[in-house]
């Protein structure tokens, strides 16, 4: 197995000093505790250790979330490798790390993924492990992260060195546990073997707001909350009575001050060679952002929980790490017709969708789950009950914080009910289509414009009335359709007049039609601003003027004739005037010689007798 890495070159000096600090096989202490619980919170891993390589083995002295396992072989050890350097050693992920890629604790139980391990460095340089944090999946530490890692380490090597001067004076343990707890990061407490306290640190008094004195006896318990304090001090009287129970509890304090804090506290017995209680040694740690953010965070689920109930979205979780696990919301099972908290397999989960989606669904999650892929679906799903509905179901891969290039440790997603969705959209794309159908067919000649004069929609009459048909080529604009002077004014001042004031008003047009259709138009049209996702488009309908302009022409060429042939008769009439004056004047000129023939005639007539009589009469009736 190639997990051992080459041994310091002075081992056995190092393995000399790990002696003299006689810790190994030591029972737990709380302040070592205190230590690993600190670096896990503050690397946010499941695993934290006071790890101290042997020659054989690495120990814990100190143990968050391997409780189970008090040591380890050194040729499987993180540990070996990182007291080789000064350095923290860091692997993000072992299974991508040819020196631990075949570890059995990478391969195996507990599965560990992620390794940090700051040396602990004593004065001469050696090093005899690590305060390290582990995790079962892949992540990296931000550099604030391992600047806290260090200086925990180095209080790690402190307590230790104090350790060992404690036990090297036998005399003054009291003393030299107050000057180690004096650098402790968490409140620190002793008492005596009746949990009278006889000591409490700075931090303790930072976080209660009481003085040593103040603290001193029972003192300490009047900065319990009035809520708490009859159960916390009911749990210490007991743990201090010293039956082996040991003492752990999350309870609120309330300072001088007025303000509040939340804390942690713990407590161990301290017994001495023969088995006997001496004393009481504990931490309290000031968890009051901790607890505030869980708080927040709570209240933002359950707001997120109400939301999704109102709008009827539920949520979906896929942890990929070690193995798949599924988590449903109450309103992601109650559409899938289970009781709220029902959790299924991943398996389950995609059995819902009827057999056409399945592959399109375990196409997308994979995706999902191997790259990060976003994905949104609508697809059918028959439920537990057999009942048929469709989904839309959102989802994406994350990775770890911070880990932008490690893998997909999870899949989030809403999940939604979609059936009266989609068919309320099929009847108002049914409804849209009646309407387009009653638009088309119209008796009325009207168009759609959008603001830069391209032609939406067109009736069918208008159509007609050009001699065209449809399908209209996709881009066409309005001026495509107007003749050369009605397309200059209809783009210089018509269409910006419209966009402008948001009407227009009988713009006379001339229409290009086909097979010999160009009807004179005048156009009236309204400008819809946009709402919503609809942007603004132009309502334009036209009236054909072409009947009526001939209608005026006709009219303008009888009134013409008329007025002419008035003209006509008046200068006929005139004519005939002169006329019958001539004749007039003719009679006179013609008739005055003929009566006086006649007046001789007669004369002569009643003279003669006879044949030559009757012929001057016949004569006389001539004239």
């Amino acid at each position: 197995m190639e997990t051992s890495s080459t041994e310091p070159v002075d081992e056995a000096q190092r393995l000399r000093s790990l002696d003299a600090l006689q810790v190994l096989d030591t029972p737990s202490e709380p302040l070592f505790e205190q230590f690993t619980q600190l670096a896990a919170q503050l690397c946010g891993t499941a695993i934290a250790l006071v790890s101290l390589v042997d020659a054989k083995r690495q120990w814990f002295k100190a143990n968050v979330g391997l409780r189970e396992t008090l040591e380890t072989p050194r040729e499987v050890s993180f540990c070996t490798h990182a007291i080789a350097s000064a350095e923290i050693l860091e692997v993000p992920d072992a299974q991508c790390d040819p020196r631990f890629a075949n570890n059995p604790l990478v391969l195996g139980e507990p599965h560990l993924r992620f390794y940090a391990g700051a040396p602990l460095s004593l004065p001469s340089g050696l090093r005899v492990g690590t305060l390290c944090v582990l995790d079962r999946q892949p992540r990296r530490l931000s550099d604030a992260q391992r600047a806290q890692l260090q200086t925990l380490a180095a209080a790690v090597v402190e307590a230790l060195l104090m350790r060992q001067r404690l036990l090297a004076s036998q005399g003054e343990d009291q003393s030299r546990f107050r000057l180690l707890s004096e650098f402790s990061p968490v409140g620190v407490f002793h008492t005596d073997a009746l949990g009278q306290c006889t000591y409490v640190n700075p931090r303790w008094q930072q976080i209660y707001g009481q003085t040593q004195a103040e603290a001193l006896g029972d003192g300490w318990s009047r900065g319990l909350h009035p809520a708490d304090r009859e159960a916390v001090f009911a749990a210490w009287r007991q743990a201090a009575a010293g039956d082996g129970v040991a003492f752990e509890r999350r309870f609120r304090v309330c300072r001088p001050d007025g303000s509040e804090r939340r804390v942690h506290a713990r407590a161990r017995a301290l017994r001495n060679a023969q088995g006997d209680v001496t004393g009481h040694v504990g931490a309290v740690e000031d968890i009051s952002a901790q607890a505030q953010a869980q708080h927040e965070a709570e209240l933002a689920l359950l707001q997120l929980a109400f939301a999704g109930e109102t709008a009827g979205v539920g949520a979906w979780r896929v942890e990929l790490l070690p193995q798949p696990r599924v988590h449903w919301s109450d309103t992601t099972a109650r559409i899938h017709d289970h009781p709220p908290g029902y959790q299924p397999d991943l398996d389950e989960g995609l059995s819902y969708y009827t057999p056409e989606a399945r592959p399109v669904i375990a196409a997308a999650f994979a995706a999902a789950a191997q790259h990060g892929k976003r994905f949104q679906l609508e697809l059918p799903l028959r439920t537990a009950k057999g009942r048929d509905t469709w989904v839309r179901t959102i989802g994406q891969g994350l990775r770890e914080p911070g880990d932008p290039t490690g893998p997909v440790v999870r899949v989030l997603g809403a999940f939604k009910d979609i059936a009266s969705e989609r068919q309320l959209e099929s009847l108002r794309l049914e409804h849209q289509a009646q309407l387009r159908r009653l638009y088309e067919k119209t008796p009325a000649l009207l168009m759609t414009l959008d603001t830069a004069g391209r032609i939406g929609s067109v009736s069918d009459l208008l159509l007609e009335r050009l001699g065209r048909s449809r399908p209209l080529r996709p881009g066409l604009n309005l001026h495509d359709w107007l003749d050369a002077s009605s397309a200059s004014s209809w783009q210089g001042h018509a269409l910006p007049s419209l966009l402008a004031s948001g009407r227009l008003e009988a713009f006379s047009c001339q229409l290009k039609g086909r097979g010999g259709r160009s009807p004179l138009a005048l156009l009236s049209a309204v400008l819809e601003p946009a709402q919503g996702k609809r942007p603004a488009y132009v309502l334009a309908v036209l009236d054909d003027v072409t009947a009526e302009t001939l209608g005026a022409v006709e009219l303008r060429r009888e009134q013409a004739l008329r007025l002419q042939q008035q003209a006509q008769a008046v200068e006929l009439k005139e004519l005939l005037q002169e006329r019958s004056e001539m004749l007039d004047v003719l009679a006179h000129e013609v008739r005055q010689p003929l009566n006086n023939a006649s007046a001789a005639l007669q004369a002569a007539a009643i003279d003669l007798s006879g044949e030559a009589g009757r012929a001057l009469r016949d004569a006389q009736r001539v004239l």
